[in-house]
């Protein structure tokens, strides 16, 4: 097929010098022919992203797109006119998407229309919700508001009855009022600054910052104080690296790390809020205004120009319509109360605490990081009895787990200010004291808190929880989420969950290690074990067909137990030492190499980008897995435990008033 690529040489935009193969989808993927497709601002800065920009080269540019299905995939059909992010690339004839990020085109919209909405409308509509400023009697102040997320943002504010204040320049001051905006505020004007008379001090209830980068005028200094006490500051970027960072992590850690009352957002591409989208635009409360250029290597260089410069409206999106170019700007430690429980078994890493918990009800004993030295320590003042958001359960905690990145936390960068302080913990089960859709009060459930598991009482959103089958201890499913889940899905991840497979286990009598072993078993596959002799007797407990032990004098892989091409994958539960380079050679040709975590900043950002991007970055057969806790794959460990297909070992107890854990 026909399509504009990333330049190996530059980066730049460009006609492919030869045809490129027509991407096939892969299961949960449409192949889509595409009719429009939307040029972002993103797309032109793509190739010079870190990380990111070495694997773009040579690839097909664009994400969004809209066209007709050519292979279906479950309810979309060939023939069907659908819209949204691709995987491999939007400025080409054909390209495929997953049926989770696309939506049907509605009777009546052109394809040109809907190929403008995804990136920089959806953006719009996600952080004014997560700024909760949908509704009637909100306010928003949008700088950048003439571009194409900020005009978007004016409308959809509008459409939901919100005032808006848009900072523009006084060129575009029509434009961003025909929109709807109640207040236009022209930054170009001698003496500009906030808050003035037009948009006084604690007037908003969330900034929209369309314009923030590193290097770019931050308005965020002055702009934070129009805000009211509550209020949200939200960017499309960061005027800091480590705004990113702080985003990134934010979910896989018990508290927020990003700046108070401040949070950068990143499109999520789904099905639901495209329909929305849509829904607005067919209403008339969303205005799409199109202007044509021509397909050709000039077309592009002026679209890339107006991009780059901002010479339209501020900002510019543009789409396709083959054979033409259009410009459109959118309108292991498990804490317990009593001993009621039977004897259970634990993963091997895990130390068991103890406790007797109280009712309180304002506020509660604790264990947290240290403010010093971040060490888990028991807290000797009450701690605030945290309260449930929307789409949160209140739980009294009967168990919680301590794995290794409890106590790694609140030394990562970023994650320690916000850390240290705070009740500690991830793994956790208990009784849900206030409940929220199907949990109600009374419910045993367990899974992986928001606000800290080493404490009488916490919070979790319902859909990082489960309910506890009958006949398991709350102790048991208190030490399943972080440790079992992140194995279930590495082993998912390296496509090994089926008999006739075969996988090698990197650290196979640890806690992520001896799971993966059970659950790879339990499966059909076939298990070949690293692991110290002293744990060889354990290990093959577990069902490990073949046990290699790593401390004989002169153990190398590959070798006469697990020879060269003979594994379907390999999970590496260990990271140090560094056993990549070896084992790879025990991989068939197309075997991922899988990794619970990476030493390597390089591998981390990789991780965290590829599910933005439409093509892969991380490196070849290479994937690394950080746990993504759901309530499917909660109940699939447990069914596994109930069954029998895995069991748990203990290594210690001991009381939560005696936390200062004994290294």
């Amino acid at each position: 097929m026909k399509a504009f690529v990333y330049s190996p040489d530059d980066g730049s935009i460009v006609p492919s010098k030869s045809a490129l193969s027509i991407p096939k989808p892969s299961a949960g993927q449409v192949q889509v022919k595409v009719i429009a497709a939307g040029v972002n601002p993103v797309d032109v800065k793509f190739p010079n992203i870190p990380i990111v920009g070495k694997t773009a080269k040579g690839r097909a540019a664009g994400f969004d797109f809209a066209g007709e299905v050519t292979i279906g995939s479950g309810e979309y059909k060939k023939g069907d006119l659908v819209y949204g992010v691709a995987r491999q690339g939007s400025f080409c004839e054909y390209t495929v998407a997953d049926v989770s990020r696309i939506a049907r085109i509605p009777k009546g919209m052109s394809p040109v229309v809907a190929a403008s909405l995804p990136i920089a409308t959806l953006v719009s509509l996600q952080a004014l919700k997560q700024g909760g400023v949908l509704a009637p009697g909100k306010s928003v102040l949008i700088i950048g508001a003439s571009g194409g997320t900020g005009a978007s943002a004016v409308q959809i504010a509008k459409a939901h009855g919100a005032k808006v204040y848009a900072v523009c320049s006084g060129r575009n001051a029509d434009y961003v009022k025909s929109l709807g905006a109640d207040v236009v505020l022209d930054y170009t004007k001698d003496g500009f600054q906030l808050p003035n008379d037009q948009c006084p001090a604690g007037t908003v209830d969330m900034v929209y910052d369309c314009v923030v980068a590193p290097g770019e005028t931050n308005y965020e200094p002055t702009a934070r104080q129009t805000l009211t006490k509550e209020g949200m500051y939200i960017g499309v970027n960061g005027s800091e690296p480590d705004d990113w960072l702080a985003y990134f992590i934010e979910p896989r850690v018990p508290f927020p790390v990003q700046r108070p009352n401040y949070s950068v957002v990143l499109v999520q591409v789904n099905t639901e809020e495209l329909v929305e989208l849509t829904s607005l635009v067919t209403a008339g409360k969303l205005k799409v205004d199109i202007q044509e250029l021509p397909l050709t290597d000039e077309g592009i260089d002026t679209a890339v120009k107006a991009i780059r410069g901002r010479r339209i409206r501020d900002d510019s999106d543009w789409c396709e319509l083959s054979p033409i170019l259009f410009r459109t700007e959118p309108s292991g430690v498990s804490l317990r109360s009593e001993g009621e429980y039977q004897h259970y078994k634990a993963p091997l890493h895990m130390r068991l605490i103890y406790w007797p918990l109280s009712s309180y009800l304002l506020v509660m004993k604790a264990c947290i990081y240290r403010p010093d030295d971040g060490e888990i320590i028991f807290s000797k003042e009450d701690m605030p009895v945290p309260q449930p958001s929307d789409g949160q359960v209140q739980v009294k905690v009967l168990a919680a787990s301590i794995n290794p990145v409890d106590l790694g936390l609140p030394h990562m960068p970023i994650v320690k200010q916000n850390a240290v302080g705070r009740p500690a913990g991830f793994d956790f089960a208990g009784e849900v004291t206030i409940g929220s859709g199907e949990y109600k009060k009374g419910d045993l459930v367990y899974g992986v808190a928001r606000q800290g598991s080493f404490c009488e009482y916490t919070v979790a959103d319902v859909s990082r929880i489960a309910r506890i089958p009958k006949g398991m201890s709350p102790v048991v499913a208190a030490s399943l989420p972080i440790a079992s889940l992140a194995s279930l899905q590495a082993l998912k991840e390296g496509d090994v969950l089926a008999s006739g497979k075969n996988v090698l286990i990197l650290g196979a009598s640890g806690g992520t290690g001896a799971s993966a072993v059970q659950i790879a078993k339990a499966h059909g596959a076939k298990v070949y074990a690293v692991c110290s002799g002293r744990n060889a007797d354990y290990v093959k407990s577990l069902g490990a067909d073949v046990v290699l032990d790593y401390t004989k004098d002169g153990f190398q892989l590959p070798n006469g137990q697990c020879p060269a091409d003979s594994m379907d994958a390999a999970l590496d539960c260990v990271k140090t030492p560094n056993y990549e380079p070896s084992a790879r050679k025990v991989l068939k040709k197309d075997a991922n190499y899988v990794a619970l975590g990476s030493d390597s900043l390089t591998d981390r950002l990789a991780y965290f980008i590829e599910p933005l991007v439409p093509f892969p970055v991380q490196r070849p057969n290479y994937r690394q897995v950080l746990v993504q806790v759901n309530t499917e794959e909660l109940n699939e460990l447990s069914s596994l435990v109930i069954s029998g297909s895995s069991r748990l070992r203990s290594k210690s107890c001991r009381s939560l008033s005696r936390v200062a854990l004994q290294q």
